[in-house]
């Protein structure tokens, strides 16, 4: 499983979804719409960033999948939970 190398994982939600999936990546390093690889091995497309003035609407999603905890735990890296 070497699709983890980072100390710190970013959960996210993938544009269309209702749980949060684990990157190693900061989100702010692509493009908004950019593809980049869960740690379960899916494709995340990152959402576009919320206008100040609004609530994302990510704010309420708490469930993560399950193979990116899994991975994560094995990792033992530090949890960042990430609404754009």
């Amino acid at each position: 499983m070497g699709r983890l190398k980072s100390t710190a994982v970013f959960w996210v939600v993938r544009r269309g979804g209702l749980v949060r999936h684990a990157i190693t990546v900061s989100p702010c390093a692509h493009a908004p719409n950019s593809a980049v690889e869960g740690a379960c091995g899916a494709a995340v497309t990152l959402r576009l960033p919320t206008p100040n003035d609004r609530v994302p609407k990510t704010r309420t999603v708490t469930a993560r999948c399950a193979e990116c905890t899994a991975a994560v735990g094995r990792l033992g890296a530090r949890d960042v939970v990430w609404d754009s």
